[in-house]
């Protein structure tokens, strides 16, 4: 019987454990390892901020799609790795032998560079985080006299910090706390700078019809407490902090003995394998193809998914492992808070509430997949 052990729960994985669960491959057995039950789709994550999802709509009971796909589901955080040997070891201290393993972990948030952001801002993941410290943020608002101004800020200028800063003023309007302010700082010349200028400008116009205030070349120096300091533009108040700066790896990896890149991700070939060992994987934000570019986005994690079972399958039957080529543009569908969005793909866009409906039914498509 070959062991097939999943570390970390992400979209690649939960691909996997559904594919395994609709057409077992003989022989072999698969053991899935996640901190947390449940997985959040990142792509519903804005709605869930804004209020149009429930908790339930936009994440996967892992534990539930396990026992549905005839996997073993195992509740704790792999800590150490040990490749050559092929076992790992969680935080509980059970070690658990794999003959294939896959590594799905993610990435975390880029939060060492800026001193004061580990303990005053809050990362756009883990989302479940993200929620609650927003949670007990809104209720705080909620008990001040509405003579007083609170202050919002996110750091960063890509669709994250864009998407939750719309969804936030969507969610406080509706909710009827006012003198609310909000702040996209980045230290990029423009926010969105992966997408044509026509999306930009869109954009912007949605963040100005908000009240969200753009600071552009504003390098982050300090994350206080209630304020931000940058470089060009002084000190900025700000009573909670997101930080979407952008994903970073952990330290793990490298400690473990797994080859990585400059910016410490693991590096696999094309077939995903990690480079130097032929029964890992590594998916998702944690793996990065030698020599491709391709951002760290959920798009490219949940197309991983397919090809990681096959070659899985393949690793086991001695067959031919397949290539995974990551597109050279990908759709993005940017919520704007209220029930509109925008589609980008190179020069190609669209905006509107027909973008937002086509949007909705995609994602909850994706979803009925696993639940």
């Amino acid at each position: 019987m070959k062991k097939i052990l999943l570390i970390g729960g992400g979209h690649s994985h939960v691909e996997v454990v559904r594919k395994y669960g609709l057409a077992p491959i003989p022989g072999a057995e698969v053991t899935l390892v996640s901190e947390s039950h449940q997985t959040a789709y990142s792509g519903m994550v804005p709605g869930l901020i804004a209020g149009h999802y429930s908790i339930d709509e936009c994440h996967i009971d892992l534990e539930t799609l396990c026992k549905k796909s005839h996997t073993n589901f195992i509740l704790g955080k792999v800590e150490k790795i040990y490749p050559e040997t092929s076992f790992v070891v969680t935080n509980s201290g059970t070690e658990i032998n794999f003959d294939i393993a896959s590594i799905d972990t993610g990435s975390i948030p880029n939060a060492k560079a800026v001193p004061g952001a580990e303990t005053w801002s809050t990362p756009v993941k883990p989302i479940n985080r993200l929620m609650e410290e927003f949670d007990t943020f809104e209720k705080k608002l909620k008990g001040k006299p509405n003579s007083c101004t609170s202050c919002i800020t996110a750091v960063g200028g890509g669709a994250a910090s864009v998407e939750l800063l719309l969804a936030i003023h969507y969610r406080l309007l509706h909710a009827k706390i006012a003198n609310i302010k909000l702040t996209l700082i980045t230290d990029r010349s423009d926010i969105l700078l992966e997408h044509s200028l026509a999306v930009r400008r869109r954009v912007r116009r949605y963040l100005y019809q908000s009240g969200v205030t753009i600071l552009t070349n504003a390098r982050v120096t300090e994350i206080c407490e209630n304020s931000i300091v940058t470089e060009s533009h002084g000190t900025t108040v700000s009573h909670f902090t997101i930080l979407g700066t952008g994903a970073s790896a952990p330290d793990w990896p490298k400690a473990c003995g797994f080859s990585t890149d400059s910016s410490g991700f693991i590096l696999t070939d094309e077939n995903l394998l990690t480079l130097g060992f032929k029964n890992i994987f590594a998916v998702g934000d944690i793996g990065s193809i030698l020599r491709k570019k391709y951002p760290k986005s959920g798009v490219y994690a949940v197309k991983q998914g397919p090809l990681l079972f096959k070659n899985i399958q393949s690793l086991i039957e001695g067959k031919s492992l397949s290539k995974f080529q990551p597109q050279r543009r990908a759709l993005a569908l940017i919520s704007l808070g209220i029930k509109k969005a925008v589609a980008s793909r190179g020069v190609f866009y669209a905006s509107g509430a027909f973008v937002w409906f086509w949007k909705n039914l995609i994602d909850k498509r994706f979803m009925r997949r696993y639940q």
